[in-house]
């Protein structure tokens, strides 16, 4: 699946470790997606350069993203940044 990455909020603090990144989304459909990466967990790797790098000012586009259920990506995830919606 491919969605273009919209937002990501401020850092949360995990009630156990780390912290929280709520990443938002708009899909190829036109639907509302979300997500969120915790920065100590296993799948942070897959993440940590798009998050550590993305300016909300320029949305990027990103494929090889898994659906949950209810709107939600699946944070194990391995995205790719794709140049544009190809």
């Amino acid at each position: 699946m491919k969605a273009q990455l919209l937002k990501i909020t401020s850092k949360q603090p995990s009630k156990h470790e780390g912290n929280y990144h709520y990443l938002f989304f708009k899909g190829e459909d036109g639907k509302s997606y979300r997500s969120c990466v915790v920065d100590i967990y296993r799948n942070w790797a897959n993440w940590r350069d798009i998050i550590n790098n993305f300016d909300e000012s320029s949305p990027i586009w990103l494929d090889a993203l898994r659906l949950k259920s209810n709107g939600f990506i699946d944070a194990d995830s391995r995205p790719v940044k794709v140049e544009e919606n190809e």
